[in-house]
C-alpha cells in the first residue's frame, strides 16, 4: 500500500473535512473551543500538517454537530467522483446517507 500524506485521495479527504466545518458554519477557533484543542491544531489538520486516526475524525465531526456515518458517506462520494475522474468516467449521482 502507497503512502497516502500528499495524494489526491488525501486532498479530496481535507477538503470534506473544511467543508464540514464551514458547513456547520463554524471557525476553526470555535471547533478548537469544542475539541479542547488549539486553533493551530485544527489548522495543522485541515492542511494535512498533522493527521487525524478515525477515533479523532469521529470526535471532530461530533464537534462539528454532524453524524459520522453521514460524514463517512460523503467522504467515500468525494473520493468515488475523483477516482472516476482521473479515469476519464463520470461522478455517481449522490445518494443521501441512511439514518
Amino acid at each position: 500500500m502507497n503512502k497516502t500524506l500528499y495524494s489526491e485521495q488525501q486532498e479530496v479527504f481535507l477538503e470534506a473535512l473544511r467543508s464540514a466545518r464551514e458547513q456547520a458554519k463554524l471557525t476553526q477557533s470555535e471547533v478548537a473551543l469544542r475539541l479542547d484543542v488549539q486553533q493551530s491544531d485544527i489548522s495543522k489538520c485541515e492542511r494535512g500538517v498533522r493527521r487525524l486516526d478515525v477515533v479523532e475524525l469521529r470526535a471532530w465531526i461530533q464537534a462539528l454537530g454532524q453524524g459520522f456515518p453521514e460524514f463517512v458517506a460523503d467522504l467515500e462520494h468525494r473520493l468515488t467522483a475523483a477516482d472516476l475522474r482521473r479515469r476519464g468516467g463520470r461522478p455517481p449521482a449522490r445518494r443521501s446517507a441512511r439514518r
